[in-house]
């Protein structure tokens, strides 16, 4: 089990994950430590002391906890239900401007969304023109986002592709509301022998495209791939199964136009060859909130701790 840990010069001790019990914990030993003060400088150093053990607490907390804009993760789907079917969980709740079932790209009724090999080339947008969120003669947001930081996250189940199937790419991605592309996440097969996950981003430089993992034709690992990117500091994070690859501090996007399901390739039997098949997981936009956010609800939580007492 993972635990907590106090570093003081008289008390260094294992502490059960709990937040809630870790908060009180760390109240009590601190007013213990300094009881032998004066009272007023007692409670004063035991609010302070409390705060500089806390906070970080809620602020690492929540900034994991990202609000999902747009999401999907097939748990309640049907088999065969295609992208204009699939449920989306997200905040936003925005529609695809067409479905795949045609293509084969369908729900497995399991938890999975499977991208068939047989499917050929096409795009599908999101949210679709006159619905929810969207222009009404455009397959764009009616309000872009403009500040804040988001992430665009797929995670794959599994994947499994053959050598005929070489240039066979599939993006999840982000345009700005002029149709230029700010954030991807590709699959591809790059080889006879191989497959890779990538992003890229749009910086000052121009395009950053980074490969993120180089696998074999199979792969029967849970991987997952992001790109965070912040309007207000324009910086951009490549992320693999969580862990930065990438950094840049010249992120040049303007907002969040509209997002794309894109299948192509090298323009020879794109999608061509029925044993590719690649399973996905969940994928979707989240916001990412503030630090700062964080920090005061912390201290909002102090102050009622003290207020109780």
């Amino acid at each position: 089990m993972e635990q907590w840990w106090i570093s003081s010069p008289d008390f260094l001790q294992p502490i059960v994950p709990n937040r809630q019990i870790l908060v009180q914990t760390i109240q009590v030993r601190i007013e213990t430590h300094l009881r032998p003060l004066e009272p007023m400088k007692r409670k004063n150093l035991a609010s302070l002391f409390s705060a500089i053990c806390v906070l970080p607490l809620f602020a690492a907390g929540s900034v994991s906890a990202a609000t999902l804009l747009e999401y999907w993760d097939f748990e309640s789907d049907s088999a065969g239900d295609g992208l204009v079917n699939i449920s989306n969980s997200g905040s936003l709740g925005s529609t695809w401007n067409f479905n795949t079932t045609t293509q084969n790209d369908e729900s497995d009724g399991a938890g999975l969304f499977v991208l068939s090999g047989d499917s050929g080339n096409f795009t599908r947008k999101l949210p679709k023109a006159g619905t929810t969120n969207a222009n009404a003669g455009t397959d764009f947001y009616a309000s872009p986002f403009t500040t804040g930081t988001y992430l665009v996250e797929i995670s794959f189940d599994s994947w499994s592709a053959d050598a005929a199937s070489v240039g066979d790419t599939w993006k999840l991605g982000i345009n700005d509301s002029a149709g230029n592309a700010i954030a991807q996440l590709i699959w591809d097969v790059d080889s006879t022998s191989s497959t890779r996950l990538r992003a890229s981003t749009t910086t000052a430089g121009g395009s950053a495209f980074r490969t993120l993992g180089s696998f074999g034709l199979s792969n029967s690992t849970a991987t997952t791939v992001g790109v965070e990117f912040d309007f207000d500091n324009n910086t951009v994070r490549y992320l693999l199964n969580g862990a930065e690859q990438y950094l840049f501090t010249d992120f040049n996007g303007t907002d969040i136009g509209q997002m794309l399901y894109v299948k192509n390739g090298d323009g020879t039997s794109d999608w061509a060859t029925s044993a590719t098949s690649v399973s996905i997981d969940s994928m979707g936009l989240s916001a990412i909130p503030e630090p700062t956010a964080a920090l005061l609800g912390g201290l909002g939580f102090l102050a009622l701790l003290r207020r109780r007492r």
